[in-house]
């Protein structure tokens, strides 16, 4: 029954409101906000807004309150009044008074001075003060509650109390509420260019009585006082909605200094949103919260003891002085008992009356730029009107001739296939139906002069930017006439001969000396409209010839007195030289035996040596035409014991060797002195001071120096 008649409730109300809008027409004064709120200073009904009231205009409230909080099944239901008044034009004083007060408690068992109204202490009937023992510790008046809920129930040792209204038991409670006096600071405010809007309230809430005798049948406040500030910032949303937030802390003194009931102090948490702002119907949302912190008596909430409400409604200004809002309210975090609630405020502000001012059209002008063009450009159309009551103006454009692209202040106009001639667009602002101004301009459209030749376009590349004296250079050219004119191409270069014509030439570098060469090309259309482009290459020299090919000594094999038998560290050896002369086909092998000259048969043994390494080689796959043996002669000395190894690069000439007393050879190479691929014999020269020498191997008879600077020493050479 109750929800229904809440429901009618709100139908009504929006319908007065729509009503009362619509009983004023375009040409009523705007109304006064801000509006006190149900603590007096200005906002909407618990949340406040940052803005004050201006210097000198007051805002005045009549309302009901009706909230459901636990624990208890409490239904609180309030009827006050307050206001508010500008003391400057950014401090504001109000003031609230709660006429009277109602407390419904549905579930006195969750109380503790509710349990003492059931009989559940002293003596066992009602009201009986309960025993000493059954007291909360600190407390002198305030029991336990028992669990279950019962006489017989085991005390729990904690209360059972809503922090706002602690005295609420088994009776209900009417009467007088509390008095509120605050003061609201407006620091920042959009109205006048922040970007949001700041405050700061302050308050203090004062009890019309302290008796605990008296709140224990009338438990309509704590019976002490409250204060607190709380800090106001708001957001315009895009001229739409208004954004509101508040937070804050209140002190809760606590009755008879704390001797009954120690409470705890609140953190006050607000939010709300209306729009449309500047409607005078609006629709508005606030959620609110009290926050219970610090210390206090042990308590006993049944469920959630912080209570957040949300509270959904309307805001509809009837006249320029008279508000009503009203707004269905429920608890949305606590259990249990009736949820539903709702608030109503009726509002009165005191201001001056606005000043009706006649309406005058706006005043505009007009123009194009460029004021005159070709067919087909385009024209910029801008209007600047000022409205005499600085309301926002619309705009419509038309025109003569041509198309209108946009819309606003500032359009454009497309000529495009005008014939030449003056055409008019013409404005219109409007300032509301039956006020608006018009304004015209000219535009001038001319026919545009047959295009002007276009002069080709032309790029060019060559494949390669550095050559060698002797090679060609491939040039390419890409030309394009804007107008699709034939082309020819003419070629010139700083060097070298161009060869052909058209697109794609090449040009031969044959004669010219190393360095960078330009050519260009020019590109002519029938209209003797030409385009140039030159490119660059550069010549190099040709590269000098490789370094002829060297002979050079792998290694050597050694061999015991008087013996030319391979042993194994010598195949070891050969086995490395063979692996070498696997992977240079093109080389050969020179072998050279050698004997001490005390051995027996010398020349003999030097030839065997040589014979015998190369007989192992060929096992190794070696063919026999890459293996070239020599012989010589030495001194004493085991080092002559041995059979020299030299690769003989293809293109390289073995020339021979000398040999020194007591050293090593070091073989003479000489490069590429003959391009035969395989080296003749060397014929094998001995005995100091012999005027003609032997031939040793396969090859020729050659000739050799005979005379040596040093006693005892032998010379080996070859000669052609």
């Amino acid at each position: 029954m109750f929800k229904s008649r809440m429901w009618i409730f709100l139908v009504c109300g929006f319908l007065l409101g729509a009503i009362g809008a619509q009983a004023q027409t375009q040409k009523q004064p705007p109304f006064l906000r801000p509006t006190a709120s149900l603590y007096g200073s200005t906002g909407y009904w618990k949340t406040l807004t940052p803005d004050s009231l201006p210097s000198g205009q007051a805002s005045f409230s009549v309302w009901y309150d009706r909230i459901n909080p636990n624990p208890g099944h409490l239904t609180v239901s309030t009827v006050g009044v307050g206001g508010a008044v500008g003391l400057t034009d950014w401090l504001e004083f109000g003031a609230n008074f709660e006429i009277n007060r109602r407390v419904l408690v549905r579930r006195a068992n969750q109380l503790s001075f509710g349990q003492q109204q059931l009989g559940f202490f002293g003596n066992n009937t009602p009201g009986s003060p309960p025993l000493p023992s059954e007291l909360m510790p600190g407390s002198s008046m305030m029991p336990q509650l028992r669990f279950p809920p019962s006489p017989l129930g085991n005390l729990t040792g904690a209360a059972g109390y809503y922090n706002l209204l602690p005295f609420a038991s088994r009776i209900q409670g009417n009467g007088v509420g509390t008095v509120t006096l605050g003061l609201k600071l407006s620091i920042f405010s959009e109205e006048m260019g922040a970007p949001v809007g700041f405050g700061v309230h302050t308050y203090a809430t004062i009890p019309t009585h302290r008796s605990a005798a008296y709140l224990l049948s009338s438990p309509t406040q704590t019976g002490d006082v409250q204060f607190g500030s709380d800090l106001l910032l708001s957001k315009n949303v895009k001229n739409i909605a208004d954004l509101v937030w508040n937070a804050g802390f209140r002190r809760i003194q606590s009755p008879d200094n704390g001797k009954i009931v120690e409470l705890s102090d609140v953190v006050p948490l607000g939010f709300a949103i209306n729009f449309p702002r500047n409607a005078r119907l609006q629709f508005v949302e606030e959620v609110t919260a009290n926050l219970f912190v610090g210390a206090r008596t042990s308590n006993t909430s049944f469920g959630a003891e912080d209570p957040v409400e949300m509270t959904m409604g309307f805001r509809a200004f009837l006249t320029r002085y008279i508000g009503l809002s009203a707004g269905y309210r429920r608890n949305i975090n606590q259990s249990g008992g009736t949820k539903t609630g709702f608030v109503v405020n009726l509002s009165y502000n005191y201001g001056p009356p606005l000043l009706e001012v006649a309406s005058t059209p706006p005043s505009l002008t007009c123009t194009a730029d460029p004021s005159e063009v070709l067919a087909g450009e385009m024209v910029r159309l801008s209007a600047q009107g000022v409205s005499s009551s600085g309301a926002a103006l619309t705009y419509e454009w038309s025109t003569t001739g041509g198309t209108i692209d946009g819309s606003g202040p500032v359009v454009q106009l497309r000529t495009a296939n005008l014939a030449p001639g003056t055409y008019t667009a013409t404005v219109r602002a409007t300032e509301r139906p039956g006020l608006s101004s018009d304004c015209s301009t000219r535009v001038t459209v001319r026919q545009p002069p047959p295009p002007q030749p276009q002069p080709p376009t032309v790029t060019c590349s060559v494949d390669r930017p550095r050559v060698q004296v002797g090679e060609i250079v491939n040039l390419t050219a890409r030309a394009s006439s804007p107008q699709g004119r034939p082309l020819t191409y003419q070629w010139s270069s700083t060097g070298g001969q161009v060869e052909g014509s058209g697109a794609n030439t090449r040009l031969d570098s044959t004669g010219l000396r190393p360095g960078n060469y330009t050519v260009r090309v020019r590109v002519t259309d029938d209209a003797n409209q030409s385009a140039e482009c030159s490119m660059q290459f550069a010549v190099e020299a040709p590269p000098p010839p490789p370094p002829p090919p060297q002979v050079s000594k792998l290694d050597e094999c050694l061999f015991r007195l008087n013996s030319a038998r391979v042993d194994n560290v010598c195949k070891a050896k050969l086995d490395n030289v063979a692996l070498r002369l696997q992977s240079e086909q093109d080389a050969t092998l020179a072998l050279v035996g050698f004997a001490e000259t005390t051995e027996r048969r010398a020349p003999q043994l030097a030839q065997t040596r040589a014979n015998n390494v190369r007989a192992y080689l060929r096992q190794k796959g070696i063919a026999e035409g890459r293996l070239n043996v020599r012989t010589g002669t030495g001194a004493r000395g085991r080092e002559y014991r041995r059979v020299d190894l030299h690769l003989v690069p293809r293109g390289a000439t073995f020339t021979g060797f000398t040999v020194f007393p007591g050293l090593r050879e070091a073989p003479q190479r000489a490069a590429n002195r003959s391009l035969q691929p395989r080296p003749s014999p060397i014929g094998v020269v001995a005995g100091a001071g012999s005027k003609k020498a032997r031939t040793s191997g396969t090859g020729t008879t050659t000739k050799a120096v005979l005379r040596s600077p040093s006693p005892g020493r032998v010379i080996l050479a070859r000669t052609r």
